[in-house]
Protein backbone atom coordinates (compact mmCIF):
# COMPACT_ATOMS: atom_id res chain seq x y z
CA UNK A 1 0.00 0.00 0.00
CA UNK A 2 3.14 2.18 0.74
CA UNK A 3 4.79 1.35 -2.22
CA UNK A 4 1.49 2.41 -4.04
CA UNK A 5 0.68 5.58 -2.47
CA UNK A 6 4.81 6.38 -3.20
CA UNK A 7 4.16 5.97 -6.61
CA UNK A 8 1.03 7.96 -7.70
CA UNK A 9 2.48 10.77 -5.13
CA UNK A 10 5.45 10.53 -7.84
CA UNK A 11 3.61 10.17 -10.51
CA UNK A 12 1.89 13.25 -10.23
CA UNK A 13 4.89 15.21 -9.08
CA UNK A 14 7.12 13.95 -12.27
CA UNK A 15 4.61 13.81 -14.88
CA UNK A 16 7.04 14.07 -18.19
CA UNK A 17 9.57 11.82 -16.38
CA UNK A 18 11.52 9.08 -18.45
CA UNK A 19 11.84 11.06 -21.73
CA UNK A 20 14.89 12.00 -23.65
CA UNK A 21 17.51 13.31 -21.99
CA UNK A 22 17.13 16.23 -24.62
CA UNK A 23 16.83 20.02 -23.00
CA UNK A 24 12.97 21.15 -23.13
CA UNK A 25 11.94 24.15 -24.83
CA UNK A 26 9.86 25.70 -22.16
CA UNK A 27 10.55 24.07 -18.50
CA UNK A 28 7.54 24.01 -16.36
CA UNK A 29 6.97 26.30 -13.14
CA UNK A 30 6.63 24.80 -10.50
CA UNK A 31 3.94 24.80 -8.00
CA UNK A 32 4.59 24.30 -4.41
CA UNK A 33 4.23 20.65 -3.31
CA UNK A 34 1.11 19.69 -1.44
CA UNK A 35 1.51 17.51 1.98
CA UNK A 36 -0.12 14.85 0.08
CA UNK A 37 2.86 14.76 -2.59
CA UNK A 38 5.54 15.37 0.34
CA UNK A 39 4.36 12.37 2.23
CA UNK A 40 4.41 10.64 -1.22
CA UNK A 41 7.94 11.52 -1.64
CA UNK A 42 8.77 10.35 2.02
CA UNK A 43 7.46 7.16 1.92
CA UNK A 44 8.82 6.56 -1.62
CA UNK A 45 12.37 7.55 0.14
CA UNK A 46 11.65 5.07 3.31
CA UNK A 47 10.82 2.11 1.07
CA UNK A 48 14.07 2.51 -1.10
CA UNK A 49 12.46 3.18 -4.11
CA UNK A 50 14.54 3.25 -6.91
CA UNK A 51 12.89 4.48 -10.18
CA UNK A 52 13.54 5.44 -14.10
CA UNK A 53 13.77 8.90 -15.43
CA UNK A 54 13.34 12.30 -13.86
CA UNK A 55 13.68 16.04 -14.40
CA UNK A 56 14.73 17.89 -12.17
CA UNK A 57 14.78 22.39 -12.02
CA UNK A 58 16.06 25.23 -10.44
CA UNK A 59 14.12 27.91 -10.75
CA UNK A 60 15.14 32.05 -11.26
CA UNK A 61 12.67 33.88 -8.83
CA UNK A 62 11.04 37.66 -9.42
CA UNK A 63 13.10 39.69 -6.71
CA UNK A 64 10.00 41.10 -5.89
CA UNK A 65 7.30 38.44 -5.72
CA UNK A 66 9.38 35.61 -5.42
CA UNK A 67 7.22 33.96 -8.26
CA UNK A 68 9.68 30.77 -10.04
CA UNK A 69 10.20 31.97 -13.97
CA UNK A 70 12.66 30.59 -16.37
CA UNK A 71 15.06 27.73 -15.06
CA UNK A 72 18.72 28.01 -13.92
CA UNK A 73 19.63 24.39 -13.59
CA UNK A 74 17.91 21.30 -15.38
CA UNK A 75 18.98 17.93 -14.88
CA UNK A 76 17.51 15.14 -16.59
CA UNK A 77 18.72 11.49 -15.08
CA UNK A 78 18.07 7.74 -16.46
CA UNK A 79 17.65 6.80 -12.84
CA UNK A 80 17.22 8.18 -9.38
CA UNK A 81 16.04 6.94 -5.73
CA UNK A 82 15.16 9.21 -3.00
CA UNK A 83 17.71 10.35 -0.08
CA UNK A 84 14.74 11.86 1.38
CA UNK A 85 12.38 14.70 0.48
CA UNK A 86 14.52 17.04 -1.06
CA UNK A 87 17.54 14.68 -1.87
CA UNK A 88 17.65 12.73 -4.98
CA UNK A 89 20.72 9.91 -5.70
CA UNK A 90 20.51 9.53 -9.10
CA UNK A 91 22.53 8.03 -12.50
CA UNK A 92 23.71 8.43 -15.52
CA UNK A 93 22.74 12.32 -15.65
CA UNK A 94 22.65 15.18 -18.27
CA UNK A 95 22.39 19.08 -16.68
CA UNK A 96 22.70 22.17 -18.21
CA UNK A 97 23.22 25.18 -16.67
CA UNK A 98 21.52 27.82 -18.13
CA UNK A 99 22.82 32.10 -18.54
CA UNK A 100 20.59 34.66 -18.39
CA UNK A 101 18.13 33.64 -20.37
CA UNK A 102 16.43 30.32 -21.03
CA UNK A 103 17.98 29.48 -24.71
CA UNK A 104 20.97 30.27 -23.14
CA UNK A 105 22.78 26.83 -22.40
CA UNK A 106 25.83 28.35 -20.85
CA UNK A 107 27.39 25.04 -19.63
CA UNK A 108 26.07 21.43 -20.54
CA UNK A 109 27.24 18.42 -18.28
CA UNK A 110 27.46 14.64 -18.17
CA UNK A 111 28.10 12.53 -15.49
CA UNK A 112 27.81 8.57 -14.24
CA UNK A 113 25.86 9.79 -11.04
CA UNK A 114 25.28 12.31 -8.63
CA UNK A 115 22.95 13.79 -6.08
CA UNK A 116 20.45 16.71 -6.20
CA UNK A 117 19.39 18.79 -3.14
CA UNK A 118 15.84 20.66 -4.02
CA UNK A 119 16.81 24.49 -4.81
CA UNK A 120 20.19 24.33 -3.25
CA UNK A 121 22.96 22.28 -5.09
CA UNK A 122 23.95 19.96 -7.21
CA UNK A 123 26.90 17.22 -7.45
CA UNK A 124 27.92 15.15 -10.68
CA UNK A 125 30.39 12.84 -10.03
CA UNK A 126 31.90 9.72 -12.28
CA UNK A 127 33.45 11.11 -15.74
CA UNK A 128 32.17 14.14 -15.49
CA UNK A 129 32.45 15.86 -18.92
CA UNK A 130 31.73 19.74 -19.11
CA UNK A 131 30.70 21.76 -22.70
CA UNK A 132 30.93 25.43 -22.59
CA UNK A 133 31.14 26.78 -25.73
CA UNK A 134 33.85 25.38 -28.27
CA UNK A 135 34.96 24.07 -24.65
CA UNK A 136 35.58 20.65 -23.46
CA UNK A 137 36.42 19.82 -19.93
CA UNK A 138 36.74 16.56 -18.61
CA UNK A 139 36.81 16.06 -14.46
CA UNK A 140 36.01 13.59 -12.03
CA UNK A 141 33.51 15.80 -10.28
CA UNK A 142 31.35 19.13 -10.29
CA UNK A 143 29.41 21.09 -8.24
CA UNK A 144 26.63 23.71 -8.74
CA UNK A 145 25.58 25.89 -5.36
CA UNK A 146 22.19 28.33 -5.88
CA UNK A 147 23.75 31.68 -4.92
CA UNK A 148 21.62 34.49 -3.87
CA UNK A 149 23.34 36.79 -6.54
CA UNK A 150 22.97 34.98 -10.01
CA UNK A 151 26.59 36.61 -11.28
CA UNK A 152 27.92 35.04 -7.94
CA UNK A 153 26.97 31.10 -9.30
CA UNK A 154 29.28 28.85 -10.40
CA UNK A 155 30.15 25.42 -11.44
CA UNK A 156 33.33 24.06 -8.68
CA UNK A 157 35.69 21.85 -10.12
CA UNK A 158 38.11 20.61 -7.12
CA UNK A 159 38.99 17.59 -9.14
CA UNK A 160 42.02 17.76 -11.95
CA UNK A 161 40.80 18.89 -15.12
CA UNK A 162 41.59 18.80 -18.63
CA UNK A 163 40.54 20.88 -21.20
CA UNK A 164 40.43 20.03 -25.27
CA UNK A 165 39.76 23.36 -27.28
CA UNK A 166 40.43 23.78 -31.51
CA UNK A 167 42.97 26.53 -30.31
CA UNK A 168 44.29 24.80 -26.59
CA UNK A 169 45.07 22.09 -24.59
CA UNK A 170 45.30 22.44 -21.37
CA UNK A 171 45.63 20.47 -17.28
CA UNK A 172 44.67 22.42 -14.46
CA UNK A 173 44.60 21.71 -10.93
CA UNK A 174 41.47 22.97 -10.20
CA UNK A 175 38.33 25.43 -12.06
CA UNK A 176 35.16 27.87 -11.45
CA UNK A 177 33.09 28.14 -14.17
CA UNK A 178 30.66 31.43 -14.33
CA UNK A 179 27.54 30.69 -16.36
CA UNK A 180 26.14 34.49 -16.07
CA UNK A 181 29.43 36.03 -17.13
CA UNK A 182 30.58 33.03 -19.39
CA UNK A 183 34.21 33.15 -17.93
CA UNK A 184 35.84 30.44 -17.12
CA UNK A 185 39.39 30.44 -13.79
CA UNK A 186 41.92 27.80 -13.86
CA UNK A 187 44.22 26.70 -11.07
CA UNK A 188 47.69 24.80 -11.45
CA UNK A 189 47.43 25.28 -15.26
CA UNK A 190 50.20 24.12 -18.30
CA UNK A 191 49.25 22.91 -21.70
CA UNK A 192 49.59 24.55 -25.06
CA UNK A 193 48.05 27.41 -26.49
CA UNK A 194 47.64 27.80 -30.39
CA UNK A 195 48.23 31.52 -31.09
CA UNK A 196 48.23 32.69 -34.63
CA UNK A 197 44.20 32.38 -35.31
CA UNK A 198 42.49 35.90 -33.39
CA UNK A 199 44.34 35.56 -30.51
Amino acid sequence: MVHRFALVGLAFLLAGCGKSGTAPDMAPHPESQSEAARQALKAAAGAGMEMAGIDLYVHRKNPLTGVPQTPKLWIHADRFSLRDDQTYVFQSARAVVYGDKEEDQAIVMEAAEGVFEQDRRAQLSGGVVLTAGTLTLKTGAAVWEQQADPAAEQVLVDTPITIDDPRLVLAAGSARLYPERKEFELRDVRGTLRFGEGI
